[in-house]
């Protein structure tokens, strides 16, 4: 025995009854009194002191069993096939069954969703490799109610012997799958409300588009007829409110493809020199009209490419010289463009659209790119008519942002406004070849014949005026069905394909028609699909279906030209 250990009475009291068992059991009797009294004593006390001890061993034993049954989690004990050892008060009211019941229903995997059950006995068979093994999975009541909870055990011998024994602690996670479940369902609901919304949008363009190919197409027809000023005057304002309109229609668009998430920038080789060229072309007889100067200037930004999308970079720059022109009444707008060197390879692309305008007042500057915002005619000192939905500065900087650019805005009341946008560009050593255009006559002189598919009575007629004029030989058809019958018993050059019809929509037709193609080993037509529809998947169809090109209404009559000729001219005729 240590001797550094304190000798307890137990330890006393042993001692002397080794002495007094080494002698005779009689000369126990002849000991003295007073030693047999302290031995006594000394017996008593070691008595008192068991006593005592197993009092606190029964109070701890009491205090382990209310923590052990009061726990928040489940406790519960199982051996290696599954079989119930222990569990505490919190399993019981958890599985809301009585312990008695526990001696019926022994096993575990009674108490497991029957999906489950693998994934129970994996989390349990990796204890044999693993010090502690956890999940989530479906328990059932005692009445079969249904509660996700997460288990983690762990891996012990029990007390006989070698027995291995698991235990597990459960906690009931209802209510966090419940959240997760209703968020999930959320965010289905409010994506397939995004969904509704964009497709809503893109089909009212799509009938918004219709009448305002038909408005505009005879506005430009007019434009070419010995008009008086007065009906010039006339000409312009249908042609230039029909440009208003589709421009807003654009933007609702836009603005609702961004939101979902739906555009895609599509890089190529630009120059800027060219962009700012076109611009200035596009935007001068607008300013000469309004009195305004217009100037356009690049620096150092002359000697090539940069790999950026055209279209939403000329998207941004005609949306803020329209926001200009809009609030400049007098003075002069500058427009410029200039490079900031990081890289050898790459560079920054800065540009400023200033003007000398009504400018904006300070406390509203935060406000200015949200949608549909617009500054009050009171805000100004200088009275301004706007026009629009107020979208387009909100598309500038989402479409900037989506270049990995920044959009600022300086203003000050009565002095003007200028706009800064920065977007990183690589240089490119490749540029684009340009196309010209081509002269809207027959290519070659030679009238084609074309097949005109449209259930529009107002767009045939159109349609009809601008390929006659052209010189071109006309048929027509008022649906899909009808298109694949004029088909079968003609020839045409080209096929003008209206997609939304009755009987037969124009992708069915065109399908058709290619089929009849192969079949008879024929030359194939080249099919133009004339439509308002301007979502990019619903554009893949009409590829998809066999078309050879898309126009989107309102068509212009110089692009339906230029169109036709390419076909054409790609066809090989």
């Amino acid at each position: 025995m240590d001797s550094s250990r304190k000798s307890s009475p137990i330890d006393g009291l042993r001692k002397k009854a080794e002495k007094i068992i080494g002698r005779k059991t009689e000369n126990f009797f002849k000991e003295p009194s007073e030693k047999i009294a302290v031995i006594m004593t000394d017996v008593f006390s070691v008595y008192n002191e068991l006593e005592t001890q197993n009092s606190e061993l029964q109070l701890a034993r009491d205090k382990y069993s209310r923590l052990y049954n009061s726990a928040p989690s489940a406790y519960i004990t199982i051996d290696i096939d599954g079989n119930i050892v222990e569990v505490n008060d919190t399993f019981c009211s958890l599985l809301d069954i009585e312990r008695k019941r526990l001696r019926i229903k022994r096993n575990m995997d009674r108490f497991i969703h029957k999906d489950d059950l693998n994934l129970f006995r994996r989390m349990c068979n990796a204890l044999h490799d693993e010090d502690s093994s956890k999940c989530e999975l479906r328990m059932l009541t005692d009445q079969g109610e249904m509660i996700w909870c997460h288990l983690e055990a762990g891996r012990y011998e029990g007390s006989r012997g070698s027995r291995i024994l698991y235990q597990i602690i459960i906690n009931d996670i209802n209510a966090e799958k419940k959240i997760q479940e209703d968020l999930v369902i959320a965010r289905e609901k409010a994506e397939e409300a995004v969904r509704m919304q964009r497709y809503f949008a893109a089909s009212m363009v799509h009938e918004i588009r219709n009448p305002l190919n038909v408005i505009y197409g005879f506005a430009e027809l007019l434009a070419e007829q010995s008009l008086n000023i007065e009906q010039k005057q006339y000409v312009k304002v249908i042609k230039s409110r029909c440009e208003d309109l589709l421009s807003l229609i654009n933007d609702t668009l836009d603005l609702t493809r961004m939101n979902s998430g739906k555009i895609e920038l599509k890089p190529s080789p630009v120059r800027i020199p060219e962009i700012l060229k076109n611009l200035e072309e596009m935007f001068s007889a607008k300013a000469t009209a309004q009195k305004i100067s217009l100037h356009f200037t690049s620096s150092d930004i002359d000697d090539g490419c940069y790999i950026l999308d055209e279209l939403r970079l000329r998207q941004i720059l005609s949306n803020l010289i329209s926001n200009a022109l809009k609030f400049t009444s007098k003075g002069e707008i500058k427009v410029s463009a200039y490079r900031k060197h990081s890289k050898a390879a790459d560079a920054e692309l800065c540009f400023t659209v200033e003007d000398s305008g009504s400018g904006i007042p300070e406390d509203k500057l935060p406000e200015i790119f949200t949608p549909f915002y617009q500054v009050p005619d009171s805000e100004h000192k200088t009275k301004v008519k706007k026009e629009g939905a107020g979208l387009g500065l909100a598309i500038c900087k989402r479409l900037v942002e989506l270049m990995k650019g920044e959009i600022k805005v300086k203003s000050k009341l009565g002095k003007g406004t200028v706009f800064e946008f920065k977007i990183p560009a690589e240089k490119s050593s490749a540029c684009g070849l340009h196309i010209e255009a081509h002269p809207d006559t027959p290519l070659n002189g030679r009238p084609l014949h074309i097949l005109l598919v449209d259930d529009d009575d107002s767009n045939i007629f159109l349609m009809k005026k601008i390929l006659s004029s052209a010189g071109h030989v006309i048929k027509t058809a008022t649906n899909g069905k009808e298109a694949v019958l004029e088909f079968k018993n003609d020839i045409f050059d080209i096929i003008l394909m209206d997609i939304e019809m009755p009987c037969k929509n124009g992708l069915d037709a065109s399908r058709e028609i290619r089929l009849i193609e192969k079949r008879k080993k024929q030359r194939a037509s080249r099919i133009i699909a004339l439509t308002g529809k301007t979502l990019q998947e619903e554009i893949d169809k009409c590829y998809e279906a066999g078309v050879d090109l898309h126009l989107c209404k309102p068509i212009r009559k110089n692009a339906l030209l230029s169109a036709i000729a390419d076909c054409i001219e790609n066809k090989g005729s």
